[in-house]
């Protein structure tokens, strides 16, 4: 009688540790909706750009492939006006061959904020630099 008890006690605890679990998932930080307006930054280095919360900013910036140089951001280093929605690299150690860097950010909310990249050797005093000024209303 004690054993059957037993098995059955350990057959309960084994089948309830066993059953099915919700997995605790934190939620998708979702933001405000993109509007569907993708602004181009790639020729608009030193200029003032406005948006509004939702939009893309899109840019797309070259150097030399193989060089050890590449683009950095400068600033802003974090931001709750802007999040980064996707970075693509390409040749950055192709020699010969220009390499490409792209990134799109989307503007979450109203506000000012200076947007700067370096071109250069890390720790080396940078060759080129390319900035914007985001204004989103």
């Amino acid at each position: 009688m004690k054993k059957s008890l037993a098995l059955i006690l350990f057959l309960a605890l084994l089948l309830a540790g066993c059953g099915k679990r919700e997995s605790a998932v934190a939620p998708a930080v979702v933001g405000v909706p993109e509007t569907g307006v993708v602004i181009d930054l790639s020729e608009r280095n030193g200029s003032e750009v406005t948006t509004r919360p939702g939009d893309v900013l899109y840019l797309k910036l070259t150097g030399e492939g193989g060089s050890g140089k590449q683009w950095t951001t400068v600033s802003p280093t974090s931001s709750d006006c802007l999040i980064l929605k996707d970075q693509q690299v390409a040749n950055l150690t192709e020699p010969a061959a220009s390499s490409t860097f792209q990134w799109w950010f989307k503007v979450e909310q109203t506000c000012r904020v200076d947007v700067r990249f370096d071109y250069g050797k890390l720790l080396k005093k940078a060759d080129a630099s390319f900035g914007v000024h985001i204004t989103s209303q």
